[in-house]
Formats: structure tokens, C-alpha cells, sequence
């Protein structure tokens, strides 16, 4: 498995995002905030808005085609099944990097896709993967 897929992160309080426009909703702590982009939304703390979990409805530049791909699995996120892949910079791999991997779940919702994507070596993993497990998909 790609990711750890097991959470007793208790989410009933958390703050919910809901984008018509995008087709999806999530929930995310408090501590958390969401930033909506021309394609999707972020999820990250608020001190460290760089990290933390990315949904997007393209897959502009989410991995270089170039990126090697380390291992992949398949999931369910809600009722729709996923693919998800840990990609590694392949400038990265040639030199033994590996704490700079991208895992990416590409979700197809009818003739939409949808794009999940954040750091493997991202410190707050387990509140990603709880945000996760709240994303639902309305298109």
C-alpha cells in the first residue's frame, strides 16, 4: 500500500469545504485552512501553507513526466475507486533522495477526474489521510 489508510482521527468537529464549481467537498481541522486555486483547493496549516494536502480537477504539473514511478495501489475514497502513485524525481532517485516524493490518487467521478496530491514525507500524513476519507466528490 502506498499510504497508511488506517485513522482514529475524530473529524465530527472539523470545518467543511464545499466547492460546487469543483465538484467536491472536505473536511479539514480547524488549525487547517483551505485555499481554493484556479483548479482545485489546498488544505494546509496555517503556519506551513505549502505543505499539506492538494484536490484538483487537472493535473497541471502535479508530477514531471519525467518522474519516476516507486510504487502503486489501488483504493476507494468514498464510492469511487482510485489509483494511487508515489512518483520520485528521477534527478532525485539518481542520487539516493527519496524524502522529496509526490503521492498523487487520480479519482474519475463520471467524465471528471480529480487529482489528490501531497509530500509522502509530509509531517502531519495521518491528518492528511483523514482529510482524505472526508473528500467527497458531487460532479
Amino acid at each position: 500500500s502506498v499510504i497508511e489508510t488506517t485513522s482514529t482521527i475524530n473529524t465530527s468537529t472539523w470545518k467543511t469545504y464545499n466547492s460546487s464549481a469543483f465538484g467536491f467537498t472536505a473536511k479539514y481541522p480547524s488549525t487547517w485552512e483551505a485555499r481554493e486555486s484556479t483548479d482545485g483547493a489546498t488544505f494546509a496549516l496555517k503556519e506551513t501553507p505549502a505543505s499539506g494536502l492538494g484536490v484538483f480537477t487537472t493535473n497541471n504539473d502535479l508530477v514531471a513526466l519525467t518522474d519516476i514511478v516507486v510504487s502503486t495501489a489501488t483504493r476507494t475514497i468514498g464510492a469511487n475507486k482510485a489509483i494511487t502513485k508515489r512518483y520520485r524525481d528521477k534527478d532525485a532517485a539518481a542520487a539516493g533522495i527519496t524524502d522529496m516524493d509526490t503521492i498523487l490518487t487520480t479519482v474519475v467521478v463520471g467524465s471528471k477526474s480529480f487529482y489528490l496530491t501531497y509530500r509522502a514525507t509530509d509531517p502531519d500524513l495521518k491528518t492528511i489521510e483523514a482529510i482524505i476519507k472526508t473528500v467527497t466528490f458531487t460532479s
